[in-house]
């Protein structure tokens, strides 16, 4: 008696979840994806040394990798820039977006202008958006940011401190 009733019972809910079965209505589903914006760096810190105090010199180079992600970029220009926190006499901080490795997404960023750009105060622009498929809203991959500082004026010796602040915007 027990097996017979587990099997009615199977029966009766297999003809619910059959098209064909007791009706019932639609099912309303409501789905909700959370935009995202993610960016990060494989350092905090460097050091940047010139070799000579003349003016023209130029520091050793550091190159830090970022990872970019983002669900809803609609930006086109400047989604990647730079700025100093503060300007030091006579030193220019640089900055050259390097090539941008997809790992997914339909859209990429590439560098905004050849070379490397000075930074001040004021954000300066690094890297640009193309969509390649799509609504182009999806940024996911790496690509690394190369610094240096170059001497515009003959340099007092002395050790100096300066915050970079890189940002990712998405719209």
């Amino acid at each position: 008696m027990k097996t017979k009733f587990i099997l009615f019972l199977i029966g009766v809910l297999c003809l619910a979840a059959s098209p064909y079965g007791f009706g019932g209505g639609d099912v309303v589903i409501n789905l909700d994806v959370t935009r995202s914006l993610d960016f990060t760096s494989d350092q905090s810190s460097f050091q940047l040394t010139f070799d000579n105090y003349r003016q023209g010199a130029v520091t050793n180079e550091v190159s830090v990798n970022y990872t970019f992600s983002g669900n809803s970029v609609t930006r086109m220009t400047d989604l990647v820039s730079a700025r100093v926190d503060q300007d030091l006499p006579g030193i220019n901080f640089q900055a050259q977006m390097g090539a941008f490795s997809k790992k997914s997404g339909d859209a990429v960023l590439v560098p905004s202008r050849s070379g490397f750009a000075t930074l001040g105060t004021l954000d300066t622009g690094l890297a640009n958006k193309v969509i390649q498929s799509g609504s182009g809203l999806i940024v996911d991959g790496t690509a690394s940011i190369t610094y240096r500082a170059a001497a515009a004026q003959n340099l007092s010796a002395g050790q100096h401190t300066v915050v970079i602040i890189v940002t990712f915007a998405d719209n």
